[in-house]
């Protein structure tokens, strides 16, 4: 799905440069992740052990982090076995002491919470870092950061040469092409992603050039003020 948006006017400062999308894309990664054959995704990590929301792809509590019952907080115990937590009736709080979910909410929304996802993360998941590689090679200056995905931390060790061999890429083809056509010629726009359940959002921002040129302005409009 893609959006169109308002055509840039004059800006007051360097924050409202990026503050303007020109478009957006919206893609359903799940739908394409769904179509990939049982080969490639045997050469995919299993998800990342922890507590999912039904149909969420990142986990609210983590395997790999530290959390604690509330009343156990102070003495900083660690939750042994994370899925003793529903015989508890505690706040589950995360190792900065901030509430991850509340006994109430462990209790009421028992159905919706799982330590098994119902969907194929890692498959959403390397299909977003396939994107993301594929936006980054557009142009070294305009790289974006705004989603941390890596392709090779989803493959198993075994297969990581799938990546050089461009396997990734040829099973989510049809993907790329989207996003492809998306891009167009604008290979000197800057580009942000994020997620949304298993939606990716683009931003097709303002040309680099273009962006460099106002960040030159407001550099001498300061040093004149």
């Amino acid at each position: 799905m893609l959006v169109e948006c308002q055509n840039m006017s004059e800006y007051k400062n360097l924050e409202e440069v990026l503050a303007k999308a020109e478009s957006v894309l919206a893609i359903d990664i799940l739908q394409h992740a769904l179509c990939l054959d049982e080969k490639i995704q045997h050469t995919m990590e299993p998800p990342e052990e922890g507590l999912y929301i039904v149909g969420g792809i990142e986990p609210l509590i983590s395997a790999k982090k530290h959390y604690h019952y509330r009343s156990e907080y102070e003495r900083r115990l660690v939750i042994g076995d994370l899925k003793n937590i529903f015989k508890q009736n505690e706040d589950i709080l995360n190792h900065e002491g901030t509430m991850v979910i509340s006994a109430k909410d462990l209790k009421l929304k028992r159905k919706y919470l799982t330590f098994t996802p119902n969907l194929p993360v890692t498959a959403v998941k390397v299909g977003t870092a396939v994107v993301m590689q594929f936006l980054n090679n557009l142009n070294r200056y305009t790289r974006s950061q705004s989603i941390s995905y890596r392709l090779n931390r989803f493959i198993k060790p075994e297969f990581q040469d799938w990546i050089e061999r461009e396997e990734y890429a040829l099973a989510f083809e049809r993907l790329l092409d989207e996003v492809s056509n998306f891009v167009g010629k604008d290979t000197w726009h800057i580009y942000f992603c994020r997620m949304r359940g298993t939606t990716l959002l683009i931003e097709k921002m303002i040309d680099y050039r273009i962006y460099k040129y106002y960040e030159q302005l407001f550099a001498q409009h300061d040093e004149n003020t």
